[in-house]
């Protein structure tokens, strides 16, 4: 059944990839990104893509009242919405965990907690009988970084910290949104992705299949199986979970 499924950081390696396998599936994608342009891309990428089943709003996710007039917008041209897919996330450069700011950290938790949790809000209002709402985690949710896999050289630390610790709130807040939209027959879950394959430095790449059960990184049609799932109504009784899809990377 086609469903109208919002998707934030639409424009990234992993939103793009979801944006597509939406499509494909026959789906309207309603696509969040700060820059126009790079939707405007997106767009003329997708060759499924038309006017009826593709929609972009530029804009800072991250500003309340910003996300406020957009889903206005939303409710005035859609009408409802099935689902959400909190994709868009947020990354500190890299730094010394001594080198770590309060900013640092708060910013972080403003894109990768608040945000999902404002435009979960947002959009459960405009899903009348049920609806599928999926954050995007990360394996560092569940698991500290094994830093024997990175250059020595670089300082990653600091980055991996606040990012893993946002990813857990992330998590963890899945579950108490879970619990609060259950009754209205709106599920929240979470997928927990591991390393996914992007010209990284060989010696990365080698390190890191050695670390993972099935010997290779996350290549991007691994990804949107678990989406297409848990937006459908496969999935109808599934709630508050977090799915992690690593090639095993977590198992050690």
């Amino acid at each position: 059944m086609a469903k109208k499924i919002i998707l934030t950081g639409a424009t990234g390696l992993i939103g793009s990839r979801l944006c597509q396998a939406l499509l494909e599936a026959g789906h309207t994608v309603i696509t969040f990104s700060r820059d126009r342009k790079k939707l405007d891309d997106l767009r003329r990428g997708m060759r499924e893509a038309n006017d009826d089943n593709f929609d972009g709003y530029a804009f800072e996710i991250s500003d309340e009242k910003a996300v406020k007039k957009v889903f206005a917008r939303i409710a005035k041209k859609h009408r409802h919405v099935d689902g959400l897919i909190n994709n868009a996330g947020h990354r500190i450069e890299k730094v010394d965990l001594d080198a770590l700011s309060s900013q640092d950290w708060l910013e972080s938790l403003k894109v990768n907690v608040i945000t999902p949790f404002l435009l979960s809000r947002a959009a459960a209002a405009l899903m009348p009988k049920h609806g599928s709402i999926i954050n995007i985690g990360s394996i560092f949710a569940v698991v500290s970084a094994d830093l024997s896999v990175y250059p020595k050289n670089e300082k990653l630390m600091g980055l991996l910290t606040v990012y893993g610790v946002s990813k857990a709130a992330l998590v963890h807040l899945t579950k108490y949104l879970a619990t609060a939209y259950g009754r209205k027959q709106i599920r929240i879950n979470a997928v927990s992705y591991g390393g996914v394959a992007n010209k990284q430095q060989k010696s990365f790449v080698a390190k890191y299949k050695k670390k993972t059960a099935m010997g290779r990184m996350a290549e991007l049609d691994d990804l949107d199986g678990v989406i297409k799932f848990l937006i459908s109504d496969d999935s109808k009784y599934i709630t508050g979970q977090n799915i992690v899809v690593d090639g095993g990377r977590t198992l050690y």
